[in-house]
């Protein structure tokens, strides 16, 4: 990467967790009089954080084929203003240091976009969260400045598989190649 990266953060998210926004995902390629107005293949979705580049191939054969996923600086483009177009923003975004804060923070400011972030289940509680996103589902507080978020919980937790390269450099057996690992925590999409 050419970028610092912090192993324990590079888990490709599973296919399972993709299909669970197929019905949402295929709303979008609807205009306001319910007419269809882009096919699966035209829809232009990002993912801004490079694992393995594995989110291509998935959403690929679910009919989704224009991804955006590069081995780049997510945070380097926004400061030369060199994120590309698209139509929806899905990630699983790096959960250590402040990515989520970040993310958040960029999809706040971008509210215009719709978004789908793959996050752990207790994000929302955070102070970050009520900073970058605020308390805009309170039915009493109608803040027009954030962004709003719903939440689609999974009916099983997903697993998640790490690239070869962090098995290699971690030189660990319980992340054999290809297997399948539970994060600590049950994660959905915000």
């Amino acid at each position: 990467h050419p970028f610092i990266v912090d192993d324990s953060d590079h888990c490709e998210t599973p296919l399972n967790a993709y299909q669970d926004l197929e019905v949402v995902l295929d709303r979008l390629l609807f205009g306001n009089g319910g007419k269809k107005k882009k096919q699966r293949s035209e829809l232009i979705i990002y993912d801004p954080y490079y694992c393995d580049g594995g989110v291509k191939d998935k959403l690929s054969s679910m009919g989704y084929t224009n991804v955006i996923n590069n081995n780049r600086d997510f945070y380097k483009d926004i400061s030369t203003n060199s994120i590309p177009e698209y139509d929806v923003l899905i990630t699983n975004p790096p959960y250590s240091a402040d990515h989520i804060e970040k993310i958040l923070e960029y999809v706040n400011k971008n509210k215009n976009k719709p978004c789908f972030l793959l996050l752990p289940h207790f994000v929302y509680t955070k102070d970050y969260y009520e900073r970058t996103i605020g308390r805009c589902c309170n039915s009493n507080n109608n803040n027009s400045n954030n962004a709003f978020l719903y939440f689609l919980i999974p009916e099983i937790r997903y697993a998640y598989v790490p690239p070869d390269w962090v098995n290699q450099r971690r030189g660990s057996k319980a992340l054999a190649k290809g297997k399948e690992t539970t994060a600590p925590f049950p994660s959905f999409w915000y």
